[in-house]
């Protein structure tokens, strides 16, 4: 993992941890405590995953992430056969490749997300941060 990247994951981490009360309000924190779990597709190494995965467990009790990890071709491909068999397996889908969220978008299979407290990082982050899109899931 490049250091740029270490960096961009670690202050997503941070911004998560800092939306405590959001966290509490937020619907979709109930829907996955309801069903238990977040399945994860990823592309990034395993133990840095695990890693991600064991955060996010101590940050939201009660939920667990499931990692499914693999390359990112194969990422997008799982996601494209689930979608045609009405399958839907993935909540949150993080792909190496930049070309697949473009496809993702165009067809409608990302959902707007902000997390809370993006706002303190106006100064540092591209204009294209607004967009919204850098930090999605699959519907």
């Amino acid at each position: 993992m490049t250091h740029h990247r270490l960096v961009s994951l670690l202050l997503a981490l941070a911004m998560a941890l800092l939306a405590v009360e959001a966290r509490a309000q937020d619907p979709r924190l109930e829907a996955a405590r309801k069903e238990g779990k977040v399945v994860w597709y990823t592309s990034l190494a395993l133990t840095s995953s695990e890693k991600v995965a064991k955060l996010f467990e101590t940050a939201y009790p009660g939920v667990k992430v499931e990692v499914h990890r693999t390359g990112s071709q194969r990422i997008l491909q799982r996601m494209m056969q689930e979608l045609q068999a009405n399958i839907k397996n993935v909540d949150v889908v993080h792909t190496s490749d930049a070309g697949h969220y473009v496809l993702l978008k165009e067809k409608k299979l990302l959902m707007r997300y902000t997390p809370a407290g993006v706002d303190a990082f106006s100064s540092v982050l591209p204009s294209s941060w607004g967009e919204g899109f850098q930090n999605s899931g699959m519907l």
